[in-house]
């Protein structure tokens, strides 16, 4: 079982995007729950349940996930909250930081080029994709990647 804990910036953030999120836990494989305390989990594919956790703002919110893909799952779904249930490249970002903290260099690379794609500024998923390659002993784009940025 994988878990993240996320706090709630915005308290009808989860309500007002259930279904969107609903659907991106649907993509997964393994079964996936939101706990909001010891006494409120919901299963995270069912956007009903979803809207009826009663979120207040700076309340902390944990995605659990067990099965097949559940570290995707959990990396993606953090990632999908933190960037406001946006695809953009916010979310590429934070998927990005994950997947190198993860020491997955290969996800962490592919998630950076694709936030660079929709934001060729964004100086933060330069230096995470320098790093990847850094790691992954791939030095001169490693040296090159953190300049492309200003």
């Amino acid at each position: 079982m994988r878990q993240a804990t996320i706090t709630i910036e915005n308290k009808n953030i989860l309500k007002d995007h259930a279904l969107e999120f609903e659907q991106k836990a649907s993509a997964f494989k393994s079964e996936i729950r939101l706990k909001r305390n010891l006494w409120s989990e919901v299963d995270a594919k069912y956007s009903s349940s979803i809207g009826n956790m009663l979120l207040k703002e700076g309340d902390t919110v944990t995605i659990l996930a067990s099965g097949f893909d559940e570290r995707d799952a959990v990396i993606q779904l953090k990632a999908f909250i933190e960037s406001n249930f946006s695809y953009g490249y916010q979310y590429y970002c934070c998927c990005g930081k994950a997947y190198f903290e993860l020491a997955d260099y290969v996800a962490a690379i592919e998630n950076c080029r694709e936030a660079i794609k929709l934001n060729a500024d964004n100086v933060y998923a330069h230096y995470i994709l320098g790093l990847a390659h850094q790691k992954r002993g791939e030095y001169e784009p490693a040296i090159d990647e953190p300049d492309r940025s200003y």
